[in-house]
C-alpha cells in the first residue's frame, strides 16, 4: 500500500550432482535387473525338472495299467478254466467262486489304475496349458524309461553346478548388487551443489523515484557436509555386501552337497534296476506259467495259481516303481548340477 514498485522475477534452479550418484544408481539398477533374469531362469529350470517328472507319472502310470489289465486278462482265463473244469467235475465249486472273488477283486485295482492315469495326465496338461481335454480327446504321451544307466564324475558334475546352476549365478550377481549399492552409499555421501539463474525487472515508481531496471543474477549454493557425519546408509550397504558374500558361500556348498546326494541317490536307483533286469521279471513269468499249466492238468493247486498270480504283479509293479525312480533320480542330478533336464540323450 505505499506504492512500491512492482517487481517480476523468474528463476531456474537446477541441482548439480558431485561424486557420480546417477551413475551410481544406474550401476545398481543394472545389478538387480542382471539377478532378476537368473532368478528367472532357475525358476524355469525348475519348471522343467517339474514337467519332466509329470511325464515319468504319466509314462509309469501307462506301464501299470497296461500291466493289470494283462493280471485282469490272466485272471479271465483262469475263471474259464475253473469254470470248463467244475462242468467236468475235476474241480469243486469253491475253487470257481474263489477264482470268480479274486477276479472281481482285482477289477477295482484296475479301476484305480485307471484313475491315476487320468489323474498323472491332468497334471501333465498343465505342464502344457490346457487344463482339461476335449470331449473325446486323449493325451497321447510317447516315451520309453528303459533309460540306459549314465556314468558321472562327481568332481565334473560339481564343478558344472558353480558354474551353470541360475541360483548360484543369482547369488553371485546378488554380490555384484551389493558392491554396487555400497559404492553407491559412498557417492551419496558428497554434498549437492545447485545453481539457480534469474531474471528480475522492476518497473517505474516515481513516489520511491526509483528507475526501471533488469537483473540477472546467478548463483551457486554449496551446502555444508554436515550430513557426512551419519553413516547409517554406508554402514547398511557394507553389512548387505558381507550377507551377499556369506549367502553365495553357503549357497555353493548347498550345491555340492546336493550333487553329491543326488549322484549316491542315482546309483542306488541304478543298482535297484539292475536286479529286476537281470532275469527276475522273466523267471517270475516262467514260474506262473509253468504252474498255470501243471494246475490245468490238475498237478498245482488254486492257491498256487494265485500267489503266482501276486507275484508276478507284484514283481512287474515293483519293476516299474524302479523304472520310474531311476528317472526321477536322473532328473535329480541333473538338477542339482544345472544340466539341461534331458531323459532321452543318454
Amino acid at each position: 500500500g505505499q506504492s512500491a514498485p512492482p517487481m517480476t522475477t523468474l528463476g531456474v534452479t537446477l541441482p548439480i550432482e558431485l561424486g557420480g550418484k546417477r551413475s551410481g544408481r544406474v550401476a545398481v539398477a543394472e545389478a538387480e535387473v542382471s539377478v532378476a533374469e537368473a532368478e528367472l531362469f532357475e525358476s524355469l529350470r525348475k519348471l522343467r525338472a517339474e514337467a519332466a517328472s509329470a511325464y515319468v507319472a504319466s509314462l509309469t502310470a501307462r506301464l501299470v495299467l497296461e500291466r493289470k489289465h494283462k493280471t485282469l486278462a490272466s485272471l479271465d482265463r483262469l475263471v474259464e478254466v475253473n469254470t470248463k473244469r467244475v462242468a467236468s467235475g475235476e474241480a469243486g465249486e469253491v475253487a470257481l467262486i474263489q477264482s470268480r472273488v479274486e477276479n472281481q477283486r482285482y477289477r477295482g485295482e484296475v479301476l484305480t489304475a485307471e484313475a491315476d492315469l487320468e489323474a498323472a495326465d491332468l497334471e501333465l496338461r498343465r505342464f502344457l496349458g490346457r487344463a482339461a481335454p476335449g470331449r473325446g480327446q486323449k493325451l497321447l504321451v510317447d516315451g520309453n524309461l528303459a533309460i540306459p544307466p549314465r556314468l558321472f564324475d562327481m568332481e565334473t558334475l560339481c564343478q558344472a553346478a558353480l558354474k551353470q546352476r541360475p541360483d548360484l549365478l543369482a547369488k553371485r550377481r546378488s554380490e555384484d548388487s551389493a558392491q554396487a549399492k555400497v559404492r553407491l552409499a559412498r557417492r551419496n555421501r558428497w554434498v549437492d551443489v545447485s545453481l539457480n539463474v534469474s531474471w528480475q525487472r522492476s518497473l517505474f515508481s516515481e513516489p520511491f523515484a526509483s528507475p526501471q531496471y533488469d537483473a540477472l543474477t546467478a548463483q551457486l549454493s554449496l551446502p555444508l557436509p554436515l550430513s557426512r557425519v551419519y553413516r547409517g546408509e554406508l554402514l547398511s550397504a557394507k553389512q548387505g555386501e558381507g550377507l551377499a558374500v556369506a549367502s553365495y558361500q553357503a549357497a555353493a556348498l548347498r550345491a555340492e552337497v546336493e550333487v553329491q546326494q543326488a549322484l549316491v541317490r542315482y546309483k542306488a536307483a541304478v543298482q535297484q534296476l539292475a536286479l529286476y533286469t537281470q532275469g527276475v521279471v522273466a523267471d517270475a513269468d516262467r514260474v506262473l506259467a509253468a504252474i498255470l499249466y501243471s494246475y490245468q492238468r490238475g498237478g498245482a493247486t488254486l492257491l498256487e495259481v494265485l500267489t503266482a498270480q501276486r507275484t508276478v504283479d507284484d514283481v512287474h509293479l515293483a519293476y516299474f516303481a524302479a523304472l520310474a525312480e531311476h528317472a526321477r533320480q536322473l532328473i535329480a542330478v541333473e538338477l542339482a548340477a544345472g544340466l539341461d533336464v534331458n531323459l532321452l540323450v543318454p
